[in-house]
């Protein structure tokens, strides 16, 4: 076990030095339950306790260290001999406590004598063959790489290079399509589901009303997160069919999506029915019209000119909202920028080329949202006129 800072950072000598400061670890790992056993004894020095900060993966743990918010980070010496070709030096070793537990890197396998012997058998065949030397350098678990951690100056700067490789990359161009194509599909189905349920909150009181009521009010109440973790990881608990391969993780985010946003376009279609004139329904009724024919030419074109403005609104918020999917493993924009983030640490590069594809994509949506509210505007100044001079 190593504890590492920014490249510069004097070496210390103890635990007790990191008193006060932050560390970072990972969360799942027994890094921080090992801390919390030095801040232990910390606080039967008197001394103040090392501050723990856990994040869900090891490279954001390394760029709370990069951008100065923790102090030092922890990781396993051999992990991070391989991870130096990635960071160009820009992170060293300050201090390797010494806990027996972390002394030997270990496999786990299942309880099994035949499996032990078939392992060592197969780690004294790579020896025996010369193969183990080469396998230990290509991953940088060398005494070399020891010593490149122990110090040494940080590279900075942008990499314009990998800005512009990340913007051309097929991987962002399919995680962008794979983000537009979850944003439409769900909000395309959420407006089905929307409108049956709008036309139900305008009618009479009952049973059916109470309950879309209550759906309203569960689905926007609810984290969209936990929505989505629902239906990824306790549907298959409830009903088996859901683990088979067809349940994947771009039917399960357009299923939790779709239900989620559903309960938010309910309230704008109500609210854009409501608006409406009750009078218009009645003019239709003296005219002779059907219900349908009603609501068709008369209701309907009103209520959308109401309601489009927050729908183009929300569709746009859900565009980001997308990025929520990545953690059950959809392979979209925001997904596919943490995936090269973590093979390289290049966080800032990775991370604006995200930025530049979200903004490519709002700004369109944006810019079609006012050209349709100026071609209303402008069908609406043109029928003025046309009162006028009649």
């Amino acid at each position: 076990l190593v504890v590492v800072a920014r490249a510069g950072t004097p070496r210390v000598g103890a635990m007790e030095a990191l008193s006060g400061k932050v560390l970072a670890v990972q969360s799942g790992t027994s890094y921080a339950a090992r801390i919390a056993q030095d801040n232990a004894a910390l606080a039967a020095s008197h001394l103040a306790p090392i501050i723990i900060q856990q994040y869900p993966t090891e490279d954001q743990v390394v760029q709370q260290v990069l951008i100065g918010r923790a102090f030092a980070f922890v990781s396993q010496d051999v992990e991070l001999y391989f991870r130096q070709k990635q960071l160009h030096g820009k992170v060293s070793v300050i201090f390797q406590p010494s806990y027996p537990e972390y002394r030997d890197f270990a496999i786990y396998i299942r309880k099994d004598a035949q499996d032990r012997a078939a392992l060592d058998g197969a780690v004294r065949a790579l020896h025996d063959s010369g193969q183990f030397q080469p396998i230990l350098q290509r991953w940088q678990i060398t005494p070399s790489a020891a010593a490149s951690v122990q110090g040494g100056a940080a590279a900075g700067g942008f990499n314009w290079r990998t800005f512009g490789a990340a913007l051309v990359s097929l991987a962002y161009l399919r995680g962008a399509a794979i983000t537009l194509a979850m944003a439409v599909l769900s909000h395309f189905s959420a407006i089905l589901l929307a409108i049956p349920m709008a036309l139900k909150l305008n009618g009479r009181d009952g049973l059916t009303k109470t309950a879309i009521r209550c759906y309203v009010g569960l689905f926007r109440a609810a984290p969209t997160l936990l929505q989505l973790l629902f239906v990824w990881n306790a549907l298959p608990q409830f009903f088996p069919v859901f683990r088979e391969g067809w349940f994947t993780p771009f039917l399960a985010a357009w299923i939790s999506l779709s239900i989620n946003e559903a309960a938010y376009q309910v309230e704008i279609n109500r609210a854009a029915l409501q608006a409406i004139d009750p009078g218009q329904a009645l003019a239709g009724d003296a005219l002779g019209m059907s219900r349908l024919q009603v609501y068709r030419h008369v209701i309907f074109p009103q209520a959308l000119r109401i309601a489009l403005p927050p729908t183009i609104n929300e569709f746009i918020s859900l565009i980001k909202t997308t990025s929520l999917a990545s953690v059950i493993s959809l392979q979209e924009l925001l997904a596919t920028t943490q995936i090269n983030v973590a093979r390289s640490f290049e966080f800032t590069e990775y991370y604006a080329a995200a930025l530049i594809y979200y903004l490519l994509i709002v700004f369109f949506f944006l810019w079609v949202q006012k050209r349709i509210e100026r071609r209303f505007a402008w069908a609406d100044r043109l029928k003025a006129s046309q009162h006028a001079a009649a």
